[in-house]
């Protein structure tokens, strides 16, 4: 009998301070995609960097204490720039001038509102993953 190897399902980092929040998205996201929970941008990088930027995409909150999600991006940008390529934000606003700004630096479609439904969140993602097939769509 020979056995067949099932396609790996794509790995995503999700961030995000509120851990209920985070739990539930995990939890629906976990259907389609292996998910690494965070509970901040700390943690975050920590493991970004301990596991070898092994992740497919990263989905962040952009406002949380400590480390926000535009400096887990800047950081990425710095260590693994193909990785910041594929982070989502998801924002339910920035509490700053400069985050205003920086978000409207972003691609739209790597931006999501919050409250976001889940299938926007799972369609955004594989938009990150392959671009092309999305541009085609």
């Amino acid at each position: 009998m020979t056995s067949i190897e099932l396609p790996s399902r794509p790995r995503v980092l999700l961030v995000d301070d509120d851990d209920g929040l985070r739990r539930a998205l995990a939890r629906a996201l976990r259907r389609d995609f292996r998910v690494t929970e965070a509970s901040d941008g700390r943690a975050a990088i920590e493991l970004l960097a301990a596991e070898s930027f092994s992740f497919d995409a990263v989905v962040t909150d952009l406002e949380m204490p400590g480390v926000s999600g535009d400096q887990v991006v800047a950081w990425l940008d710095r260590h693994c720039p193909a990785l910041a390529e594929r982070v989502l934000i998801l924002s339910g606003g920035a509490s700053t001038r400069a985050k205003e700004e920086w978000l409207c630096t972003l691609n739209p479609a790597r931006l999501l509102k919050k409250p976001c439904p889940v299938g926007v969140i799972i369609a955004a993602i594989r938009g990150v993953l392959d671009p092309e097939r999305e541009a085609s769509d």
